[in-house]
């Protein structure tokens, strides 16, 4: 029998908790202890990814013999890949015991079929999880042909991604009947080369109520067809509190600027920020073209839409993931020396498209760094303040620029 802990069951969770993310460790104080043993099982078992038939089975016998264990998992991936998941016979019986699951990713390996790579059992399996009231996020990445009745289940999310996926109405339907799932935040993926649904289906998860239409914040990646993206923004608007746009500049590479003037930002009551996010992974040099096609493409669309600056506060974020080839990370800081023209003409539009108006006026310039020490950040950020502002005299001149520098 253990001996009575000589410290607080509090702390001790605290401490393996701490351990989240180191596995061996987490199965050594299982081990340890009966005081560490529950609150070890409940973090080996927090995230659960299966994607083999083996994996699947050995994950039901586990849960099987201490049923308990399936109330710990909160976060389920399944990568599916048909050479498994059509002779496997562990998942339906797997996916009825996670009552208490808070966050599904269902991805296919590459470009998945829903109808031909998942069994039907699989699929209702999947069906009734997602109803059950503790789902709060979902994400579907790398499907064809996901059924138009996944989501018609009437719940509410906090997220939902759809990363290169399209949706048909299967087993088709001539009446259509509203989806009832709505979601605080939609996260898109989508690339002209897969058309994301037709008019008849995008139609009908626009319509008040609608998943499309009830959307608080919008994050849309690479997207390379806009079509369906402003559509979303057109049906969200009373909703819409929060809109990003990451790498811009491969669609406006491709003649979708356009799209973007159409958009009417006055009629978002609620929309407090628009941010236009840019990773960067050089490899050698410094990447200065990308930066500068991202500013300016805000500058275009500023000139088009001058309902933009109507926003409350707009971002641009750049993030770089990797340092400079032969350089320290602080050598991000001089990025506006590099690209002085960029800064300078958005300055102008960002002038010009205000005009007169005295309405309060809010843009946020970010760099994050990957690896920056809080050292680093406490000398650097001045010095990046400085020269952005140097280069925006007139917004800088306004009070409306902000200059912020971070650490991921």
């Amino acid at each position: 029998m253990d001996p009575p802990p000589t410290l607080p069951q509090e702390l001790l969770n605290e401490v393996v908790d701490d351990l989240r993310s180191e596995p061996e460790a987490l199965k050594h104080c299982a081990l340890a202890s009966r005081c560490l043993l529950e609150r070890s099982q409940q973090n080996l078992f927090f995230a659960i990814h299966i994607s083999s038939a083996t994996h699947s089975l050995r994950i039901l016998n586990v849960l099987t013999s201490k049923r308990i264990l399936s109330h710990y998992i909160r976060d389920l991936c399944i990568t599916i890949d048909e050479e498994w998941c059509l002779r496997d016979s562990s998942l339906p019986s797997i996916l009825s015991m996670l009552t208490f699951l808070e966050s599904l990713t269902i991805k296919g390996q590459t470009c998945a079929l829903w109808n031909k790579d998942i069994p039907r059992e699989t699929a209702d399996a999947l069906m009734r999880l997602v109803a059950f009231p503790s789902i709060r996020s979902l994400a579907i990445c790398n499907f064809y042909d996901a059924p138009l009745d996944f989501f018609s289940i009437p719940k509410h999310l906090k997220s939902l991604e759809l990363n290169t996926v399209t949706v048909v109405n299967f087993p088709r339907s001539d009446v259509i009947a509203i989806p009832h799932m709505s979601t605080d935040c939609l996260e898109l993926l989508l690339f002209s080369s897969f058309p994301p649904m037709d008019e008849e289906i995008l139609a009908v998860l626009m319509r008040p109520n609608a998943i499309f239409s009830q959307v608080k914040v919008l994050r849309a990646y690479y997207v390379g067809s806009t079509r369906y993206l402003f559509k979303t923004m057109q049906a969200s608007k009373l909703a819409l509190e929060i809109i990003e746009l990451h790498h811009i500049s491969s669609h406006v590479a491709d003649g979708e600027q356009e799209g973007l003037s159409t958009i009417d930002f006055s009629s978002m009551p609620n929309l407090k920020c628009l941010a236009f996010c840019c990773a960067i992974n050089p490899t050698s040099g410094f990447p200065w073209p990308e930066c500068t096609a991202v500013l300016a493409s805000i500058r275009d669309l500023i000139s088009v839409n001058p309902t933009v600056l109507g926003v409350k506060k707009i971002q641009i974020i750049f993030t770089a993931y990797r340092p400079l080839v032969g350089c320290n990370n602080e050598k991000w800081i001089e990025l506006p020396a590099f690209m002085g023209e960029s800064w300078e003409t958005l300055d102008q539009a960002l002038n010009h498209g205000r005009g007169s108006t005295n309405l309060p006026f809010h843009l946020d310039m970010v760099l994050r760094i990957k690896g920056l020490s809080g050292e680093d950040r406490d000398i650097a950020a001045p010095i990046w303040k400085s020269l952005v502002s140097s280069r925006m005299p007139i917004t800088s001149a306004s009070e409306g620029l902000h200059c912020r520098l971070d650490h991921l």
